[in-house]
């Protein structure tokens, strides 16, 4: 299942508060292109300063913010686009096409992925009130709310 999912516009239509401090922190730690792993399992840091050509991956249970840029996942004939308005959460193992779509050398694509632990979570979510829908679709667009 894949969800893109929008946050809630802001008043100035420009890049969050949010999307800015993490692309700060993001460029800190990632100074090169490519994947960066962080010392938190799980939590990696992106960074590429052009254009990539698409190419195949398989896509575990994952969460990916974009601070800056933009990136496309497709899965059969569905295409996601992501930025800083948008987020990615990626709920079991698919096999999906990515490309950045949008990087330069002086704004480049900086953008963190954390994998989810989907046993942890349904533990935690046994264990709570929260209410699972029952019309969840493999894919959706949702604003998201900073």
């Amino acid at each position: 299942m894949i969800h893109v999912v929008r946050r809630a516009a802001n008043a100035k239509n420009d890049r969050s508060a949010v999307a800015l401090e993490l692309g700060s922190i993001i460029a800190r730690f990632a100074d090169s292109d490519g994947p960066h792993q962080t010392a938190i399992e799980g939590l990696r840091f992106h960074r590429w300063s052009q254009p990539t050509a698409a190419s195949c991956n398989v896509c575990g249970p994952t969460l990916s913010f974009v601070a800056q840029g933009a990136k496309r996942v497709t899965l059969g004939d569905e295409r996601h686009d992501y930025d800083d308005d948008h987020y990615l959460l990626v709920s079991f193992d698919l096999p999906i096409v990515s490309e950045i779509r949008r990087a330069t050398p002086d704004t480049p694509f900086l953008c963190l992925t954390l994998d989810l632990d989907l046993r942890g979570i349904a533990d935690l979510l046994s264990h709570s009130d929260v209410m699972v829908p029952r019309d969840v679709r493999r894919s959706a667009v949702w604003p998201l709310v900073a």
